[in-house]
């Protein structure tokens, strides 16, 4: 009898040694990576998804300018004969963008980068805001 509840608590043991190792191992995939700014290869990496965002950035203001409103949302753009090319292209670089709308005087493009964590960009103040979704500060990242 003992020997059953030795083995038995032995393999929990290690069923939940196993678990937190493999959770460890792919939790960037699951809840995406976490960037911490102040370190230059992070800060690159979030530098990079800023660049390739700028052709939609293009289609926004083009948009704005042939309909005197920014778009309510990212398929109005894709449907511009223009800017398709450019904006798959984009999306296939960055497809995590989420949403683009209006907002005050200006647009709000989000970017969802894991399970938390998203990048944004408000172009009446033209500043990309770093959130890593755990209730820490912000970071404006200076492209």
């Amino acid at each position: 009898m003992k020997l059953r509840q030795f083995l038995f608590f032995g393999s929990l043991a290690l069923n939940i040694v196993a678990a937190v190792f493999l959770l460890s191992m792919f939790m960037e995939r699951i809840g995406g990576k976490r960037y911490d700014p102040s370190k230059a290869q992070d800060l690159g990496e979030l530098r990079r998804i800023i660049y390739s965002v700028k052709p939609l950035q293009v289609a926004v203001e083009k948009y704005r300018q042939q309909h005197r409103a920014y778009p309510d949302e990212l398929d109005v753009l894709t449907k511009e004969p223009d800017e398709k090319h450019y904006l798959e292209a984009m999306q296939s670089t960055v497809p995590r963008v989420s949403s683009v709308r209006p907002e005050g005087n200006g647009y709000q493009i989000y970017i969802k980068l894991g399970w938390d964590p998203g990048l944004f960009y408000y172009s009446a103040e033209n500043e990309w805001i770093y959130d890593p979704g755990d209730g820490s500060d912000t970071t404006v990242i200076e492209p």
